[in-house]
């Protein structure tokens, strides 16, 4: 079965840290399995001009849930969290 492939024409604009953006259609993003804060490759043949948008797959690299993780550190670091919230009321050690 052979796929189905689409080209379209987007916009290339400027945010305001000086980067490019390349605004592409939803319907074209929706086809391609992209969404907002998604990764991609792109790459730029500098004799032709052409580019190409390839997107990433990216994992989280720890798969733990942060509230779990924090609790536990302040569990096990309670005597300093204490003693530095005591110092910086002011009070003595």
């Amino acid at each position: 079965m052979q796929q189905k492939s689409s080209t379209t024409t987007g916009r290339i604009e400027r945010d305001e840290h000086g980067n490019f953006v390349i605004k592409i259609p939803l319907d074209l993003a929706k086809q391609a399995g992209l969404k907002a804060g998604d990764y991609a490759r792109v790459e730029a043949d500098e004799r032709s001009g052409e580019m190409t948008i390839t997107r990433v797959p990216i994992e989280p690299r720890a798969n733990y849930d942060i509230r779990e993780v924090g609790l536990r550190v302040i569990e096990e670091e309670r005597e300093l969290l204490d003693r530095l919230a005591a110092y910086d009321r002011g009070e003595e050690p």
